[in-house]
């Protein structure tokens, strides 16, 4: 008897199953976002924020959580991708590692924005306070943000020779990358309206992108 094939329908949905898991979470950080981590971050006034986030708010918490899992579906969208179209893994899998490397700093940034900045905000808007506020950050957007990026161009480029992958969802995928890389010199400027701005224009693709990649491959 012959080996029954691996069904390639598996994966295919998985890959489905993943980029919505993905655009549910980004969409549901963006909402905690607005709602509960803007009073605590520096687009308000330090007086302000402190005040806030000595009161170490739920809300706060509940935001860094979910952008935690935004940076582990990532990780698990481009896995799962990598098995999806083997013969791109000499392009797909660095593109893991790269988001891997980059959710793990990230998962340890925001565990200490939840942990840590509360605790720091009790004494008021420190040289301390400010100086962990701000490594924190540029640790998230500069280094994990900029590994993000650098892995979606890199997914993007080992998606162009398949036939089913239209042109606009490989655009999508460079702008992201292109996107993200603003919000990589926000992270350097710590101007925290470039990074408001900046961070709009590079989700808003990568949701397109995952949904519009998981489309293509999935028949």
């Amino acid at each position: 008897m012959s080996p029954t094939p691996t069904p390639r329908g598996g994966p295919r949905r998985l890959l489905t199953l993943t980029a919505w898991l993905s655009v549910g979470l980004h969409v549901t950080g963006l909402a905690l976002a607005v709602i509960g981590m803007r009073p605590g971050t520096p687009l308000v006034p330090a007086g302000e924020r402190v005040a806030y986030l000595a009161g170490r708010p739920l809300a706060w918490s509940l935001g860094w959580a979910a952008w935690m899992l935004c940076a582990l579906a990532l990780v698990a969208f481009l896995a799962v991708l990598a098995q999806v179209v083997p013969q791109a893994s000499a392009i797909l899998g660095p593109a893991v590692m790269l988001a891997a490397a980059g959710a793990a700093v990230d998962l340890t940034c925001d565990t200490l924005f939840i942990t840590v900045v509360p605790t720091l905000a009790r004494d008021g808007p420190t040289p301390l306070f400010l100086t962990v506020e701000r490594a924190l950050g540029a640790g998230g957007v500069v280094v994990a943000n900029g590994l993000y990026s650098v892995a979606i161009l890199l997914a993007t480029l080992g998606l162009r020779g398949q036939p089913v992958m239209p042109p606009f969802v490989l655009w999508l995928g460079y702008t992201t990358f292109a996107a993200g890389m603003l919000m990589v010199a926000a992270g350097f400027t710590g101007d925290p309206q470039q990074l408001q701005v900046a961070t709009g224009l590079t989700i808003l693709p990568f949701m397109a992108w995952t949904l519009g990649v998981a489309r293509s491959l999935r028949a």
